[in-house]
């Protein structure tokens, strides 16, 4: 019995490779654009009931230019490591993910924190979380 298996051609390598092609330093515009691919991408890992539990700037990769926009289109790979997410309360106390403030935040409010150097939502007193 033969096996086939098909991947994607990726030309541009990785976010990893691009952030070195830039010396460390990608324009703040294609930034913002990227991060919210990334988080659009997390989201709907996340909507599928997936953690992805390795994600690095060698695990996205970088295809040719979208359409219009200038922009390259990354893509996360590497599932290798995902699990599925497990949110269950037992007799023994919470057992998973715990939602926190800041999973409330949408990606655009998300990141234009971490741009500014805030912090995203995280109360001063961590018994608020119970």
């Amino acid at each position: 019995m033969v096996y086939n298996m098909f991947l994607e051609y990726v030309p541009r390598g990785s976010l990893l490779d691009l952030m070195n092609r830039y010396g460390g330093k990608i324009p703040e515009r294609d930034v913002n654009c990227y991060t919210q691919m990334i988080l659009e991408g997390l989201l709907d890992i996340h909507e599928k009931g997936y953690i992805h539990s390795n994600l690095k700037p060698g695990n996205i990769l970088v295809f040719p230019l979208q359409h219009g926009t200038g922009l390259s289109t990354l893509k996360i790979a590497d599932f290798g490591l995902a699990k599925q997410q497990e949110i269950k309360d037992t007799r023994s106390g919470f057992r998973g993910t715990r939602r926190l403030p800041w999973d409330t935040c949408d990606g655009d409010e998300l990141r234009d924190k971490l741009l500014r150097g805030e912090s995203p939502n995280i109360p001063e007193d961590m018994s608020k979380l119970e």
